[in-house]
């Protein structure tokens, strides 16, 4: 079974000899944030527009979606606006991707929708600082369907204007190293295991080590491309509501044409977000 980053590797060299597009300078492993870095145009915010109308709708009905902890209404079937997801995907996003972030083809393997909402104030879950531990040749690209300012935005760590990023450890998906994560934080003394970072951590990190927290508001339509290994969390809203969709993009070995669509794309959270094998079936239903 190949490594990730062998898989990445030799995507890139698929990629290569069949655009002839020189991707020798593009390099997964340099992302760590960017916010609204692809263009767009008045399509894209029609399609913006018209996901943030439909979930007016499909949030009154309670069968449409999960609760989780009062905190975040997860919506179940993500195909149901389709239509618009896959211009945004397939318009926008795939071949920024490609030619900017990856150096190879890319695949949409999961999309994730879901409104934020106040009907618990304890953070809990993805609303604890943290980092997603999955492959490094993974990233997340989120969206947000209706204005955000202090309804619930993305936040992250950072320290001179750069994301803190933390290497996965302890999944089997390439040479699992279970102290890289408690190394990294030997400068402060500190150590602790597993993916959510304790509070008295992120505290030292503001007062020791001049680090900041970085909230992402704008209006809707603003995209958000990170590494899932960066230190952040949700935010719950102190008015109001968020919609938001969380997309994850891997590299692939060939052209997907359509890439958004129910065969190259998991419908949320009954299916896996990576696999071990990087070459594993497109996309795999969660095991329960």
């Amino acid at each position: 079974m190949k490594t990730w980053k062998e898989y990445y590797l030799e995507c890139k060299d698929i990629y290569n000899k069949e655009t002839k597009i020189d991707n020798s300078n593009i390099n997964i492993y340099d992302l760590l944030i960017q916010t609204n870095p692809f263009p767009t145009d008045q399509t894209y915010f029609d399609q913006i527009s018209s996901i943030k109308n439909k979930l007016d709708v499909l949030y009154q009905d309670k069968i449409n979606y999960t609760n989780t902890s009062g905190i975040s209404l997860s919506l179940k079937d993500s195909f149901t606006i389709a239509k618009e997801l896959k211009i945004i995907v397939d318009n926008y996003l795939v071949s920024y991707l490609e030619k900017n972030i990856f150096g190879c083809y890319v695949q949409c393997q999961n999309a994730k929708i879901y409104k934020t909402v106040n009907e618990s104030l304890i953070e809990k879950l993805s609303w604890l600082w943290h980092f997603d531990n999955n492959p490094k040749e993974q990233i997340k690209v989120m969206i947000y369907f209706n204005d955000v300012n202090d309804n619930g935005p993305f936040k992250y760590l950072s320290k001179d204007n750069k994301a803190i990023k933390i290497n996965p450890n302890n999944r089997a998906f390439e040479n699992p190293d279970p102290q890289r994560a408690e190394n990294w934080f030997e400068g402060l003394n500190l150590k602790w295991r597993g993916t959510r970072v304790p509070s008295y951590i992120i505290h030292k990190f503001i007062t020791e080590k001049s680090c900041i927290e970085n909230n992402v508001r704008g209006p809707a339509g603003t995209s958000i491309l990170f590494d899932n290994n960066i230190i952040h969390k949700g935010t719950i809203p102190i008015e109001g509501f968020r919609y938001a969709m969380t997309l994850a993009f891997q590299p692939i070995n060939k052209k997907l044409n359509p890439n958004f669509s129910p065969k190259n794309t998991g419908n949320g959270w009954s299916y896996n977000a990576f696999d071990k094998n990087p070459e594993s079936p497109i996309i795999k239903k969660t095991t329960l």
